[in-house]
């Protein structure tokens, strides 16, 4: 086992449930809530997510402060859950700056960055002056440099690739897993929007390519993480945890928890 899983093990643990926590409907209270809830079934991780923003970048303003309410909520709890953010990219490519402060300002044990390298087309609903559908959006790399020097004690979990963007690279664009390798703790590999869940294969290729843990994210359900179980590193998991009516549910939780168990030992 190298130096960077055995941190990113000593911080998250091994083989880490790591549970999204939403903004949608804007109520510190219900994430802070949910957070607790999490916390006393023992699961080891968990993050916040400004799901809206990235339909309405209107919205970004008021789900941070959402975030910032449910954190400041929870100041004088004593949890044994990690807590992270994780902030949807944005139209500056600066969602990293967001992440950053927020870790800092409430002493956060991870966050989680979508895109940290490369130029990136993102979807706008209306269309711009010169017709296009999309922002060209470029991660600013100055700035994402400084902000984790800044924070080297907190975890970075990061991709180059989303499911809500179109990555460009171009003949001038250095190996994105490697330079995404250097800004990261941790690489984030995400499902595809046309997959129905992780490939196995993908991931495998991953961990042949990087030394670095792997962060499986997105279409993992109770049924399915047994299949990449022994491959990746940590799961996250959002929707999948919760119920018909949205709810997490204590069923969906322990059922990944049983399939993770003996990989921890």
């Amino acid at each position: 086992m190298n130096n960077s899983i055995k941190r990113f093990q000593n911080v998250l643990g091994v083989k880490s449930l790591i549970a999204g926590v939403y903004t949608t409907d804007d109520n510190p209270q219900r994430i802070a809530n949910e957070l607790r809830f999490l916390n006393s079934l023992g699961v080891g991780c968990a993050y916040i997510e400004d799901d809206t923003s990235l339909e309405n970048p209107d919205r970004k303003p008021q789900n941070i402060q959402t975030i910032r309410s449910a954190l400041e909520l929870l100041a004088n709890d004593t949890l044994n859950i990690k807590i992270g953010v994780n902030i949807m990219p944005n139209r500056q490519g600066t969602e990293h700056e967001i992440a950053f402060d927020l870790a800092k300002t409430y002493s956060l044990s991870f966050i989680v960055v979508d895109l940290v390298y490369g130029t990136h087309k993102i979807k706008r609903k209306t269309l711009d002056a010169a017709g296009n559908d999309y922002d060209l959006v470029k991660i600013n790399a100055e700035s994402y440099a400084q902000k984790r020097s800044e924070n080297s004690e907190l975890i970075v979990i990061g991709g180059f690739s989303s499911p809500y963007a179109e990555s460009v690279f171009d003949s001038d664009s250095l190996d994105p897993l490697t330079e995404t390798g250097r800004r990261t703790d941790a690489i984030l590999y995400k499902a595809l929007p046309v997959e129905n869940k992780i490939p196995r294969e993908g991931l495998r290729v991953y961990k042949t390519l990087s030394e670095l843990p792997i962060v499986g994210a997105s279409k993992i359900t109770p049924s399915n993480i047994i299949e990449i179980a022994d491959v990746a590193d940590a799961f996250i998991v959002g929707s999948k945890l919760r119920d018909e009516h949205g709810k997490l549910s204590f069923s969906n939780i322990n059922a990944i928890e049983k399939v993770l168990s003996p990989y921890r030992h």
